[in-house]
């Protein structure tokens, strides 16, 4: 018999996301952003995270902790992808780009929230309630709707990839 080889897996807490014309990657106490500008150069922004959950023990206990986590993610990940839009729009004579404004970022995230909540949540909702007229089996309402989620979804996937 073979023996099989014992592999021990180890947590490296290294996640990260694409921004525009780049990347970043981040841990649980730093985060990195590479950048490549219009004149082909990468600049690099390097910064320490703390953790709201650090400050305050309330913010680690269970349920709460997903949330902050959540919250802080969406954050940084907000805070890395402006920094990243301007970085990428810079113009190659020196001219200084028009930056994102915070208001303007905070408007865009409240509208894709809104687009993405009437596409994967509202509109397949709608869809199933309407067969209701029709099917009387709550389960196979529940599993079209389910299914409906999955084409839009692909559907979705297969648009942004031709962009």
């Amino acid at each position: 018999m073979k023996k099989e080889a014992k592999v021990k897996k180890c947590f490296s807490g290294i996640g990260g996301q694409a921004v525009m014309e780049g990347i970043m990657m981040r841990n649980r106490k730093r985060y990195a952003v590479a950048v490549r500008k219009p004149d082909q150069t990468i600049e690099v922004m390097e910064e320490t995270v703390t953790s709201f959950a650090e400050k305050h023990k309330w913010a680690g206990w269970p349920f709460i902790r997903g949330a902050v986590s959540l919250v802080e993610s969406l954050i940084l990940g907000m805070k890395t992808l402006s920094w990243s839009s301007n970085k990428a729009i810079e113009t190659e004579d020196g001219q200084e780009p028009e930056q994102i404004s915070k208001g303007g970022m905070a408007v865009t995230i409240v509208i894709a929230v809104l687009f993405a909540v009437g596409l994967f949540i509202v509109l397949p909702t709608v869809l199933a309630n309407i067969l209701r007229r029709w099917i009387a089996n709550e389960y196979l309402i529940a599993l079209i709707e389910g299914g409906l989620r999955l084409v839009i979804f692909i559907v979705y996937v297969l648009l942004i990839s031709l962009m």
